[in-house]
């Protein structure tokens, strides 16, 4: 079934309904790790009285240990064979695998997406697949002519994603639907799209 836009507009909006409360509350707990859940009454109460903004992050705490923790048991994705004759293919697929993340700062985008799944219980990673460039901006090739090409993945923040909530499954296989949404100004909009799209 090929999608039109009233269908996504459709989806997005139950989507984006349905995990209201959810989305709110995982803004408030974000807030609460980088320290920024004091409103503005707050922190003028808390001036007046010559009080510093601080407190004892434990949020933060947690959420820090939890990475490090992982971090010492989750290094690397390796393929394992299932048969005696599976064993060279699995240890290509492991050497692949061992590329993709060198080459795309697995470390760091595993903490984000681990940071993601603890203080909003979503984390996403986008693949996609790219030609390969040279330094003049032509597509490289192979000794035989043939495009060469990178597996690039890109963390993709919680915050924006809107899921189908009638998906069942953990890793939402079976979803219906995944939306990725940015807010942007009416400025972009109007020089991405025209001012005549708008109207």
């Amino acid at each position: 079934m090929k999608a039109d836009i009233k269908h996504l507009q459709d989806t997005f909006k139950m989507g984006y309904e349905m995990y209201e409360s959810s989305r709110r509350e995982a803004r408030e707990i974000v807030d609460m790790y980088h320290n920024a859940h004091y409103t503005q009454t707050e922190l003028s109460t808390l001036a007046n009285r010559g009080q510093p903004a601080e407190t004892f992050n434990i949020i933060k705490m947690y959420t820090r240990h939890l990475v490090g923790y992982f971090s010492t048991i989750i290094n690397s994705i390796k393929a394992t064979p299932r048969t005696q004759k599976d064993v060279s293919t699995s240890a290509i697929i492991t050497d692949i695998l061992d590329y993709i993340q060198y080459t795309n700062d697995f470390e760091r985008v595993s903490e984000r997406l681990q940071i993601d799944a603890i203080l909003q219980g979503l984390s996403c990673v986008y693949l996609d697949v790219e030609e390969q460039l040279d330094s003049s901006g032509e597509v490289r090739v192979d000794d035989f002519g043939r495009k060469l090409y990178d597996i690039k993945m890109n963390h993709v923040p919680a915050e924006e994603i809107v899921i189908d909530p009638y998906a069942k499954l953990d890793d939402y296989s079976d979803a219906r639907f995944i939306h990725r949404f940015k807010w942007v100004s009416e400025e972009e909009v109007d020089s991405l799209f025209g001012v005549a799209k708008r109207k």
